[in-house]
């Protein structure tokens, strides 16, 4: 590999918008090549890094003078786009998610393989203090909060949004609740889950509240529930934790709209 990283950018505009300038002032990092659907946004693209040049073809991420892609492209091409840059002999950097399904991933996974290349996935706030807590509060937690439900803190556009919530250890306790997976839990008894520094604290009363009131955004409509939390507690603890994993039908994964991080 020469002493510098020549990157393509494939998928220029949108959130990427947010962040390219960065692989400007990389030590070690040359971006050569923008390619987006956009023709102006990957000419603006490589005005802005000092791009070599510019494309609308994918094709043009896989040339010999590129040693990484990093893959913005929408998610259904996620795959497709990846397996390409390995099959030609190039590291992959993967924007969130890695793909629409796990058959995908593993795809991906196996083509990695393949290549002996670098594979890597957006995860820019996995080491995010508030993360590190929600991960040690399901963890460790043997009430709600791990057994029932997994929280994942959503932040958009910089500004923290509430958690996105999945079922837990236990399903068909979720599955009780009223709550979807993938509903966005945006406050709790009319307390705003929008402060990163206390929305740990605010969400883990759940455990020590006998019912709650919590406000979600669910396909983009805004709804008010009210949880029975000692119930809950109860049939998890009567159901224990050796649910079939399945979800009943009328628990549909709630799609999370696009630019969450």
């Amino acid at each position: 590999m020469p002493n510098q990283l020549r990157i393509a950018l494939a998928g220029s505009g949108g959130v990427v918008r947010r962040y390219r300038g960065t692989y400007r002032h990389l030590p070690g990092v040359q971006v050569v090549a923008t390619i987006d659907v956009n023709e102006q946004e990957a000419r603006q693209a490589a005005a802005e890094l000092g791009a070599g040049r510019a494309s609308t073809d994918f094709a043009d991420a896989l040339r010999d003078d590129v040693d990484a892609v990093v893959i913005s492209t929408p998610n259904h091409l996620h795959a497709e786009h990846a397996v390409a840059a390995f099959d030609a002999g190039k590291h992959v950097l993967l924007q969130k998610p890695m793909a629409r399904t796990a058959a995908e991933c593993d795809t991906i996974l196996a083509a990695q393989r393949r290549s002996g290349r670098q594979l890597g996935v957006y995860m820019n706030l996995l080491d995010h203090p508030l993360f590190r807590d929600m991960r040690r509060l399901v963890s460790d937690d043997p009430n709600l909060i791990g057994q029932v439900m997994r929280p994942q803190p959503v932040f958009a556009g910089g500004k923290m949004r509430g958690f996105r919530v999945y079922p837990g250890a236990n399903r068909q306790a979720f599955a009780r609740i009223g709550l979807r997976a993938g509903d966005l839990v945006t406050a709790i008894n009319g307390t705003p889950l929008d402060d990163k520094d206390r929305a740990q604290e605010i969400f883990s009363t759940l455990n020590s509240s006998t019912d709650a009131r919590v406000t979600v955004t669910r396909n983009g409509r805004q709804q008010e529930l009210v949880l029975n939390i000692a119930q809950i507690a109860g049939e998890a603890e009567q159901l224990g934790n050796g649910g079939d994993g399945m979800m009943p039908p009328d628990q549909s994964p709630a799609e999370p709209p696009s630019g969450e991080q």
